[in-house]
């Protein structure tokens, strides 16, 4: 589900302990480059726009599986431009189903794995080779065709959070 950025700061100030506890999942900041409107897939869900980025107005993505989804892929959260993705980012250089994240269950370690998308998969300025899984530490930067995202565990979100309430 994306949420603007705006209230989660909002949340942090009202309520800081609340959401500490409430993030138990990592957390991708989508902070809008100049993308031109028409770059965006406008279609809705169920008569729901797609919230987006925009300049200035930053969306976080949660990196869970949605049990409310009609998703039949169970390796990991699937990243990609249509509503039955995990993490939906309506952009046209992300494909419909661009890539997935996993977790690894004994090191608890995130890895990301490039579904053979049209447009590349990139973690730091790795491009990642598709079908091929690698490590995603904390605060990377990664990027769906054209979209950049930065990866957040809950900890260091919250500092992310908390530099961006205190900034001028």
């Amino acid at each position: 589900m994306a949420e603007r950025l705006i209230s989660f700061v909002q949340r942090l100030h009202r309520d800081r302990a609340g959401l500490e506890r409430e993030l138990a999942s990592p957390l991708l900041i989508w902070d809008a480059a100049q993308e031109s409107p028409e770059e965006f897939v406008l279609g809705t869900e169920s008569g729901v726009v797609p919230i987006v980025a925009e300049v200035g107005q930053p969306v976080v993505l949660e990196v869970k599986k949605r049990s409310n989804r009609p998703n039949p892929f169970t390796m990991g959260i699937t990243v990609g431009r249509v509503a039955g993705n995990d993490i939906v980012i309506p952009h046209r250089s992300v494909s419909r189903f661009h890539a997935y994240f996993r977790q690894d269950p004994g090191t608890k370690a995130w890895g990301l794995v490039d579904a053979e998308s049209k447009n590349g998969t990139w973690s730091g300025p790795l491009r990642l080779r598709p079908s091929f899984p690698e490590n995603v530490p904390d605060c990377t930067r990664l990027q769906f065709g054209a979209v950049q995202v930065v990866f957040y565990l809950p900890p260091a979100f919250l500092k992310e959070l908390t530099r961006r309430m205190n900034a001028p």
